[in-house]
C-alpha cells in the first residue's frame, strides 16, 4: 500500500480525516486511503460479524464492524479492521475521541491489493497489543 500522505502529524491527520469524511489509516505521519471492498469481502467481514455477535450475547464481549478506529499504542497504527472485538469496557484514546486502545480480536478479510500489508507491517503492528 502505498501512502497518499506524507509527513502528518496526527493533529493533521485527524483534521484531514475530518474534512474528508473518509476512512484513512495513519501510522508514522504517513495517510493511506482505506479503499472500498467487493460484495464478496464485504459478506466475510458480516458473516465473522454476525457469528461473534451470536457467541458473545452472554459474555462481556461485544463485536463491532469496520467503523471502529482502532489505535495500536506501540506502532502508533491508527486502523480501521474488517471487525473487532473487545472484552469487557472499551478503554479509549484520551487524545482521539472514539478510538480504542483494547481489541481483543481483530479481523482482517484479505484481498488482492492489501493482503502483503496485511500480513506483515500490520500484523506484526497488531501483535503488539497486550492482552
Amino acid at each position: 500500500m502505498s501512502a497518499v500522505l506524507k509527513g502528518l502529524s496526527l493533529c493533521q491527520y485527524l483534521e484531514y480525516k475530518t474534512k474528508t469524511g473518509q476512512r484513512h489509516e495513519y501510522s508514522r505521519g504517513e495517510v493511506f486511503a482505506m479503499v472500498g471492498s467487493t460484495p464478496r469481502h464485504s459478506l466475510i467481514a458480516t458473516n465473522f460479524l454476525g457469528e461473534a455477535r451470536q457467541r458473545l450475547l452472554t459474555k462481556p464481549c461485544n463485536a463491532y464492524n469496520s467503523d471502529l478506529r482502532i489505535k495500536v499504542n506501540v506502532s502508533g497504527l491508527y486502523t480501521y479492521p474488517d471487525a473487532s472485538n473487545v472484552y469487557g469496557e472499551l478503554q479509549l484514546d484520551p487524545d482521539v475521541p472514539n478510538t480504542v486502545l483494547n481489541p481483543t480480536v481483530l479481523v482482517e478479510v484479505l484481498s488482492d491489493s492489501t493482503a502483503k500489508y496485511d500480513r506483515g507491517e500490520k500484523a506484526a503492528s497488531y501483535r503488539t497489543i497486550p492482552f
